[in-house]
Formats: structure tokens, C-alpha cells, sequence
């Protein structure tokens, strides 16, 4: 992948973190809580636009402190199983008995 679609494709994901809340514009009631583990993954993206890093390894601290935050744990490479979280290497079925 080239750097510059590389950057492209970051700066869209920081475009989307920003992105006002669907559920605001419905006129919903949002969480009035913020994910805390929002500033270590901005960190981490703003650090893949400077260069090649590795995610999950930057993300391991804040997924330990932030661990029930679901936006460490997408970008860390965890996918949501039902109402627990796996890894995205994990087979659905490991995933299910691990639960």
C-alpha cells in the first residue's frame, strides 16, 4: 500500500471519529459518556501517518486501562462476537467456547 493511500485511508478513519453521532442527529439522547480510550487510539493513528507502527502493539497499554472500551478494542484487531469481544484471529467457534 502506498504512503499516500495509506494517509487517505487514516485521516478518513480520524474523519469518522469526529463525525457527529447518528443517534444525535435522529434526535436520540446520547451516551453522555465519552470513550475514554478515544486520545490513545488517536494517538496511534496519528503515529501510522507518520510511519509504518504497529497497532496492536501501541494499543496494549491502553486496551489494559480501557478495556471495556469498544473503540481500543476495534482498533486493537477485536471484533464483537454477540455481546462479548474476540480476537480477529480467533475462529468464531474458539471465541464462543472461550466466553
Amino acid at each position: 500500500m502506498s504512503s499516500r493511500m495509506l494517509c487517505t485511508v487514516v485521516l478518513v478513519a480520524l474523519a469518522g471519529l469526529h463525525r457527529p453521532c447518528v443517534a444525535c442527529a435522529a434526535g436520540k439522547e446520547a451516551s453522555s459518556k465519552a470513550d475514554p480510550g478515544r486520545p490513545a487510539v488517536e494517538r496511534v493513528l496519528r503515529a501510522e501517518v507518520a510511519g509504518p507502527v504497529d497497532r496492536r502493539e501501541l494499543l496494549a497499554g491502553a486496551l489494559k486501562e480501557h478495556a471495556s472500551s469498544p473503540l481500543v478494542r476495534w482498533q486493537a484487531g477485536f471484533v464483537r462476537d454477540g455481546k462479548s469481544w474476540r480476537s480477529f484471529d480467533e475462529s468464531p467457534a474458539a471465541g464462543s467456547a472461550a466466553s
